[in-house]
């Protein structure tokens, strides 16, 4: 963030102080040391600056810049985003085989534990697990068909990240073979 204060005949004014304020709570951002406020000194060019942190609520708020001396604040309108993340999937063993389990890791960058990842294929939903520690959900099943199918693992996302869908995995369940023996 940069405020330039200038006198009324627009000279610059060098030497006095600004302090930026943040929002306590909420959406909001923290100044070095996590602070919510911080003060710089004027420039001789008339300027002063902050560097805030986002605080990791999303959502827009107002950061206040104050000089003493000025009737008006400055007011900066800033938002902060969800994190954007990733969900990669993987299939093993692929090909399985009909009635065999087929085990489907699906890994959501940046981890989030806790995080309940639905594993569907095609539209229809297989089942839903929670992600471990490392953000790493595993999902295990042997009622596929015999055929190949696309799957695809999926997370609604939170309050402090984005949703996360993977690209599809091509998983094929081969026949499981029959022997006959004859009598």
């Amino acid at each position: 963030l940069l405020v330039t204060v200038t006198s009324a005949a627009a000279e610059p004014v060098s030497g006095g102080a600004v302090t930026f304020t943040a929002p306590a709570s909420g959406a909001s951002a923290t100044f070095p040391g996590g602070l919510p406020t911080v003060t710089s000194t004027l420039s001789a060019s008339g300027q002063a600056s902050a560097a805030p942190t986002a605080n990791g609520t999303t959502g827009t708020y107002a950061v206040a810049a104050g000089a003493s001396g000025v009737g008006a604040s400055a007011t900066f309108s800033l938002t902060n985003l969800p994190l954007s993340t990733a969900l990669v999937l993987t299939s093993a063993p692929n090909p399985s085989t009909y009635g065999d389990p087929a085990t489907f890791t699906a890994t959501l960058a940046p981890a989030v534990a806790g995080a309940a990842v639905t594993f569907l294929d095609g539209v229809t939903p297989l089942g839903t697990t929670t992600t471990s520690a490392a953000g790493v959900a595993t999902f295990v099943t042997s009622l596929l068909s015999a055929a190949t199918h696309t799957v695809t693992a999926s997370w609604p996302g939170d309050a402090t990240h984005s949703p996360a869908t993977s690209a599809p995995v091509s998983h094929v369940v081969s026949p499981r073979a029959v022997t006959v023996t004859p009598p």
